[in-house]
């Protein structure tokens, strides 16, 4: 599977869920209908835009096996990102901008939209309560984390190499004491993920979103009693390989293979 290519036989459906005043356009990909499961689960994955997270390598490997096994996938556009670039900068400085200089939280308003699209896709039966799971890389781990705390119809979520506290990204360097940035910190909310699953992955020498932070993250989610999978691997920087997206596609496959 190379970068920009869609799974052999996959379908694609691009749609539009309004959220207040915003459009959020979602891309679907579904296995063809002589693949697809007795009862497929949704996965919504996130890393950089809806284009990366389910045609691009290596973020599109829990989708690509999640569409082997003939369920759904999904992502969409979140602030900075595709289509959802605005004056606040792209990337990482469009989520910072947003919140510090603009007053408005990306990350509340990503959780917004998401429920907005889970609203959509159990409406038209692609999806169900207790089968939808969701993962991310990075800043799309973060994502993926943060949904799972804040959207209950979730039961799993796998972050590889994920941010897991802001304050310890460059961006975010002259804002490490705002209420609003110190506030996003994952491990703050860990109780709010009991009885679900988490998958964690990250190299041991991660200095740009920081190691011992996953780490930290994963004892608070242990102690709230959540069922966490944590791999520490031998990847260099900022960087995951096929290990890790391969155990965490496992995991969330076993989840809603459980449920």
């Amino acid at each position: 599977m190379g970068t920009n290519e869609q799974v052999e036989g996959s379908e694609r459906e691009d749609f539009v869920v309004a959220v207040g005043e915003r459009n959020v356009t979602v891309t679907l990909l579904s296995p063809p209908s002589d693949r697809l499961a007795a009862k497929p689960a949704l996965l919504m994955s996130f890393a950089s835009g809806r284009e990366s997270s389910l045609l691009q390598a290596p973020y599109n490997c829990t989708s690509n096996a999640f569409l082997a096994a003939g369920h759904r996938v999904l992502s969409f556009d979140f602030t900075g990102h595709g289509e959802r670039i605005d004056h606040f900068g792209s990337g990482i400085h469009g989520l910072r901008n947003s919140l510090v200089k603009g007053g408005i939280d990306p990350f509340a308003v990503f959780a917004e939209d998401a429920r907005a699209v889970i609203d959509n896709c159990v409406h038209r039966g692609l999806a169900a309560a207790g089968r939808i799971v969701t993962c991310g890389t990075s800043r799309g781990g973060y994502l993926a984390l943060y949904l799972l705390v804040h959207e209950p119809r979730i039961v799993a979520a796998a972050g590889y190499a994920p941010v897991t506290d802001w304050r310890l990204l460059a961006e975010f360097e002259a804002d490490v004491d705002l209420p609003d940035v110190v506030g996003l910190a994952l491990s703050g909310w860990a109780s709010k993920a009991a009885d679900r699953s988490v998958f964690l992955a990250i190299g041991k020498s991660d200095a740009r979103v920081g190691t011992e932070s996953c780490e930290q993250l994963r004892d608070a989610l242990d102690a709230a009693g959540v069922d966490v999978e944590f791999l520490l691997t031998d990847d260099p920087g900022h960087s995951l390989g096929a290990q890790g997206y391969k155990r965490g596609a496992a995991l969330l496959l076993d989840r809603v293979g459980a449920v």
